[in-house]
């Protein structure tokens, strides 16, 4: 009995991956602030906001005068253009980056996409100041004196979101995926024409 002819498969499943993998990859230029240049970068993840019944005064006073800084790498992308046009005065300022809990974290990213995160200090008080994140580490007894001062369970059940940092592998799983389709169909069409 001879072997059964393959068919060729259709290219569509490779179409749609080029499709994911350039709509990803554009978007991650327009619309991540996230530096190009390969780099494992200090970020802070947004927990919680303060509640109204915190000192906010205080806590911004701990992170400006005990702060840890650095500098965000953010680039210019097409909404941060449109808050730049919008009017702003020093009060809009502190009024748009109150003190909130964060959670320390470092990412590795490149060309503006995350590929994976660690746990760099973990909770935090931080003020994000756009080109500057100000932050102010707090270990297990801190994070609970500030719970029991603003008498509210702030970050309680916060799970750390890991999958907001590796968005980065999707264009290259889609290249890995649109290469091994047409090696296959590649392999496929030699054994038809009768070269291997």
């Amino acid at each position: 009995m001879g072997e059964e002819e393959v068919a060729l498969p259709p290219r569509w499943p490779q179409i749609v991956l080029a499709v994911i993998l350039v709509a990803v990859f554009l978007a991650a230029q327009g619309l991540s602030d996230r530096p190009q240049l390969p780099l494992y970068r200090p970020w802070v993840d947004h927990v919680a906001d303060l509640p109204a019944t915190a000192d906010r005064d205080r806590y911004t006073d701990y992170v400006y005068e005990g702060t840890a800084s650095f500098p965000t790498g953010r680039r210019l992308t097409l909404t941060r253009l449109a808050d730049r046009a919008k009017p702003s005065s020093v009060g809009d300022w502190y009024r748009n980056n109150p003190t909130r809990l964060g959670y320390s974290i470092k990412e590795f990213v490149v060309l503006s996409m995350p590929f994976f995160a660690t746990k760099d200090y973990g909770y935090t008080l931080y003020v994000d100041g756009d080109s500057t994140m100000f932050f102010y580490p707090l270990d297990d007894d801190m994070l609970h004196k500030l719970r029991e001062e603003v008498k509210a369970p702030v970050g309680e059940g916060f799970t750390f979101r890991w999958w907001n940092h590796m968005w980065g592998w999707i264009p290259l799983l889609a290249l890995v995926g649109i290469v091994v389709l047409e090696v296959r169909r590649a392999v496929i069409k030699r054994r038809q024409s009768g070269i291997l």
